[in-house]
């Protein structure tokens, strides 16, 4: 509602505008009357009103001397002029002052309420004018902020746009801190309610400018002329923010702070690390504070090795017991959790691996994986955010792959399923389906027609696909030549290996171990 002001110096006629209109059915409400102008500017001054209604004639001050004093503090008040006087020059005075009408007394009601109904309308126009203005402006300030965080703005361009920020420029030094919040527990909180919370108790600091970077989540920069005891002032600053928070949201927060930086052209190194640091997401979860000592002393002491044994995680699979399986993933990341100074790299790891050799297993059986391809698993991984997800997408994968290891199996004859389980121990031998069929006493021809039509590949393919994947997990498990790793998969012949393997991965073995980033 908008509120609204009476003032005349007679009581009847202040107490007949209270009922001439009906002030809510116009969204609007009567929140002070006053007998003079002197009153009405006292008043004013505790409650600004967004329309005055105001007699001209009046003791002390009259209307027109209100109107210019209130003008003065406040160019947004819409002001409506009652006169029992049909004089021109109160009426030409009080057009030249901006008013919304002059309206003779007796007041006429239609007049009035038309008025009024115009002035909500021009009200509510400004509104939304100026809500757009601001958001235009806020549009350009996280832009060129942005930008400086990018290191991708020059000295002159920044300073031209100065005026659009929220701190200045010439502090002696600098820091950065990205706030990343966790939404589930805030109800019906966005976080651009948090952002205007944040923004909202930070207005009056001229030392602290807030801004949303391109990821969704909150930047805040900071700016001071002392280095002693900046890093304390920061760091009390996000704790108060990360509890006040968790107070009036239910919402926890990850906050990661840059180092402190010389000058507004060197805070990107400061973002730089702020943002680097959000990626211990994964392994620190939410309501935690990490600045760059952290950093460092993690790294300093991050010598923690571990890794899956993929043999054992190829069993549990094979068990096909979905309570075993995902007791013993749950095991992992207990274990990684537990282990001290973990780096986020470290966990993606072996969620990685993990999925490899849920993928390589796939291939094994001919099952359609979840993944079109080795890339786009690695890149969900890197974006999940913390160990709970990954543990829960491993178990997702492992018991999808369970169900359909079930499904082929039921479809698949005896002779068949002791085939492949044969192959799988024996990969590295020269087998063939004239050997096989001695060693099931079956004939060779009519083997190979039930493999081909049980697995959906003929019995080379499958036998070439299964020593590609193993040779593929020797490339970027361990440091074996790459003649080494033909010969433990049962391949005598170099180029035919290499020939085989790039027919199966598009790529040869040296490239698939040189472009090995995981």
């Amino acid at each position: 509602m908008y509120s609204v002001m009476l003032i005349d110096d007679e009581v009847f006629i202040l107490n007949g505008l209270k009922d001439l209109i009906d002030w809510t059915s116009l969204g609007l409400s009567i929140d002070n009357v006053a007998l003079n102008g002197e009153e009405a500017i006292k008043l004013f001054n505790k409650k600004p009103a967004d329309i005055i209604i105001t007699d001209i004639c009046m003791p002390k001050v009259n209307g027109l001397e209100l109107i210019k004093e209130i003008k003065k503090v406040s160019e947004k008040t819409k002001f409506i002029v009652l006169s029992g006087y049909d004089d021109f020059n109160y009426a030409k005075e009080s057009i030249s002052l901006g008013i919304e009408n002059y309206i003779l007394k007796p007041i006429n009601e239609k007049e009035l309420y038309g008025t009024l109904e115009a002035i909500k309308a021009k009200l509510e126009s400004e509104v939304k004018y100026n809500n757009m203005i601001s958001r235009d402006k806020e549009i350009l300030k996280d832009n060129i902020l942005y930008r400086l965080m990018m290191n991708n703005i020059n000295l002159i361009e920044l300073k031209e746009r100065e005026f659009l920020l929220d701190i200045r420029l010439d502090y002696e030094h600098y820091s950065v801190a990205i706030m990343k919040c966790d939404l589930e527990t805030s109800g019906e909180n966005t976080i651009d309610d948090i952002y205007d919370f944040i923004e909202d108790s930070s207005a009056n600091r001229e030392d602290i400018c807030i801004f949303n970077n391109l990821e969704g989540n909150i930047v805040i920069l900071f700016g001071s002329n002392k280095f002693e005891g900046f890093e304390a002032q920061i760091l009390e600053y996000l704790k108060d923010i990360k509890n006040t928070l968790w107070d009036t949201f239910h919402v926890k927060c990850f906050i990661t702070q840059g180092n402190i930086e010389c000058g507004c052209l060197e805070v990107y190194k400061s973002y730089e690390i702020a943002n680097k640091l959000q990626n211990y997401l994964l392994v620190q979860g939410y309501d935690k504070i990490i600045n760059y000592f952290d950093y460092t002393q993690m790294h300093k002491l991050s010598n923690t090795k571990f890794s899956v044994n993929s043999h054992d995680f190829e069993k549990v699979i094979l068990s096909k017991d979905q309570a075993a399986i995902d007791d013993y993933i749950d095991g992992i990341f207990e274990e990684l959790k537990q282990s001290e100074n973990i780096t986020p790299d470290l966990v993606q790891n072996i969620a990685i691996k993990m999925l490899i050799e849920v993928n390589k297993i796939c291939n094994e059986f001919n099952i359609q994986s979840n993944h079109e391809n080795l890339r786009d698993m690695i890149l969900k991984i890197c974006t999940i955010r913390t160990v709970d997800e990954l543990k829960d997408e491993i178990k997702f994968e492992s018991k999808s792959l369970v169900g359909n290891i079930k499904n082929v199996s039921q479809k698949m004859s005896p002779i068949t399923k002791q085939v492949l389980s044969y192959i799988k121990e024996n990969y590295y031998e020269e087998l063939s389906l004239k050997t096989l069929g001695n060693k099931y006493n079956i004939n060779p021809f009519y083997l190979g027609q039930i493999f081909h039509k049980e697995v959906g590949q003929n019995f080379s393919e499958f036998i070439n696909k299964v020593k590609n994947e193993k040779a593929k997990e020797l490339l970027l498990s361990s440091n074996l030549k790459v003649s080494e790793v033909a010969k433990k998969v049962g391949y005598t012949d170099n180029s035919y290996f290499y020939r085989k393997f790039k027919e199966h991965f598009g790529v040869s073995p040296n490239s698939l171990r040189e472009n090995k980033n995981y």
